[in-house]
């Protein structure tokens, strides 16, 4: 073919393959060539459909003789479109090339329907062929660059390196329900803490060891547990009582 050829990743949608290119050309004359070297193109030979838009800056048929003229006056932008097959996908095409005011390119979408049906994808062909498009000129602008102006490109696309993710600190939250508070800084009230298994066996000894004083306390007194209750039941006299005697 002999022309630089940027083309844009391929989109497969309910078996429809939508992929855009972009061919620099020089004149107008140069785009039935451009499209039919292209046809020829293995990635568009099973092409059912091919649209293209075109937009070239060309020395004006009027334009006077005399340098004194602005340029501006001397030139015009020749614009061109197709719409392959699929109503409208030429003028979105060249829609996009002025909208991105790109001069001496031939737009081109190719779409492939393998389902056969004819049919077009409803309001999503147009959102394919445009995404299309935009895809094949952003690699064309790559394409353009200087190589190291493609390298600062390609540098400066990398995604940023994050730092490694620090290790958040483990919190605890402790409910306290015990009985002790705080007023003026002192602390009131008793806590209570985590249960001592072993005070408590200590306490369970002391007891045992009260109640073993107790019966040694009632052999020495002669009398029986049952007595000791006994005289406990009896109650003071009354206040009259001891008024009276």
């Amino acid at each position: 073919m002999g022309r630089t050829v940027s083309a844009g990743p391929p989109t497969t949608v309910s078996k429809n393959t939508v992929q855009g290119f972009v061919v620099p050309i020089k004149h107008s004359d140069d785009v039935s060539t451009v499209i039919a070297d292209l046809q020829q193109q293995r990635a568009l030979r099973r092409a059912t459909h091919i649209a293209y838009a075109y937009r070239v800056i060309e020395m004006a048929a009027d334009a006077p003789e005399k340098s004194s003229h602005p340029v501006a006056e001397l030139y015009d932008v020749v614009e061109g479109m197709h719409d392959g097959g699929m109503f409208g996908a030429g003028d979105k095409l060249l829609y996009v090339l002025q909208r991105w005011d790109v001069h001496n390119v031939v737009l081109v979408v190719s779409r492939i329907d393998a389902s056969y049906s004819g049919q077009l994808l409803g309001a999503n062909t147009y959102k394919l062929l445009v995404e299309s498009a935009k895809q094949a000129l952003e690699r064309f602008a790559v394409d353009s660059l200087e190589p190291a102006e493609a390298a600062k490109l390609a540098i400066s696309e990398l995604p940023p390196q994050l730092p490694p993710a620090k290790v958040a600190a483990t919190t605890t939250n402790i409910a306290y329900e015990g009985g002790a508070y705080m007023v003026d800084g002192v602390l009131q009230g008793a806590k209570q803490g985590r249960i001592n298994h072993f005070l408590a066996d200590r306490r369970s000894n002391q007891s045992q060891d009260c109640k073993n004083e107790t019966i040694r306390s009632l052999d020495a007194l002669g009398i029986s547990r049952d007595e000791l209750t006994l005289l406990r039941a009896v109650r003071s006299p009354s206040k009259e009582l001891h008024t009276v005697l």
